[in-house]
């Protein structure tokens, strides 16, 4: 009995708290609501790509494709191995947009590139509206 009362707990535990969506910005988790319906903004990006719209926890809605940016210090291609990344463009000389192949990995492969620990920072290329101050 004790062992399904457990088991119960640890397939709620992962059903509420193991689909989030979230991304890593300054050291913390930010949490995303994905919005299942937007008038408002283009749903392709200019490569043709699907657009994914999210809200933060702050009502800012951002899109998301399947590019990720990413900063770190060794040479990219270890990376583009071990994650299966197409390298898009060098920003800098240690900053890269990359693409991933299946755009509905995006933020779990951007959190494990985040926490990889050749990897400065990782983080979907989000669009956001542009707003005047």
């Amino acid at each position: 009995m004790k062992y399904k009362i457990v088991l119960f707990y640890l397939c709620s535990a992962i059903f509420l708290y193991g689909s989030d969506i979230f991304f890593y910005q300054n050291g913390k988790k930010i949490y995303l609501n994905e919005l299942k319906t937007v008038t408002t903004f283009s749903t392709k990006s200019y490569d043709g790509s699907n657009i994914n719209y999210f809200q933060t926890s702050s009502n800012q809605t951002v899109g998301v494709t399947n590019e990720i940016l990413l900063k770190t210090d060794i040479d990219i291609n270890i990376l583009l191995k071990k994650y299966n990344l197409i390298l898009l463009k060098q920003l800098t000389s240690t900053i890269y947009k990359v693409k991933v192949k299946n755009s509905n990995l995006i933020f779990d492969i951007a959190n494990q590139l985040y926490n990889d620990k050749m990897v400065k920072y990782a983080h979907p290329n989000f669009i956001k509206k542009i707003y005047h101050r």
